[in-house]
């Protein structure tokens, strides 16, 4: 075990890999062929099992799992603010994406209003009330 590993090029050679496998290659083997006997020897058994496992993790994901729909406010005393002060962030992330996305949308219907050859009336008005929303959001997202 502590002798030296000389590592030489794919050629055939000894390698590192090959000095690893000579020296702890018996605990691969002794692993498979125990598996190999449990599984010949307990098919049954590993059939029920599998079938529990799976009959268990339906019943914890469906009752303790599951979030409760009772109320909005689960959260403990302890991790309450904790948790409040991870997701405050997330949550003003994704108003200010929902209201990036209007604007975006809405500059795009300035935009093909804009390249109209003949503007009327009513494109004006919609121009005006367009660009005061677009200053409202802009506003609203240096306020969040």
């Amino acid at each position: 075990m502590f002798q030296k590993i000389t590592s030489k090029n794919d050629d055939g050679n000894t390698s590192v890999f090959a000095e690893f496998k000579k020296e702890f290659g018996w605990v691969a083997d002794s692993l498979v062929k125990k598996k190999d006997f449990l599984v010949a020897n307990y098919p049954k058994q590993i059939f029920i099992g599998m079938i529990a496992i799976l009959i268990i993790s339906f019943v914890l994901r469906f009752t303790i799992l599951s979030p409760s729909h009772k109320g909005p406010q689960k959260n403990s005393a302890v991790l309450g603010p904790a948790i409040s002060a991870v997701t405050k962030p997330t949550q003003q992330i994704n108003q200010k994406m929902k209201i990036l996305e209007a604007a975006t949308s809405l500059r795009a219907e300035i935009q093909t209003v804009m390249f109209k050859d003949t503007l009327t009336r009513e494109d004006s008005i919609f121009i005006i009330k367009s660009n005061r929303k677009l200053k409202q959001m802009e506003d609203e997202i240096n306020q969040l």
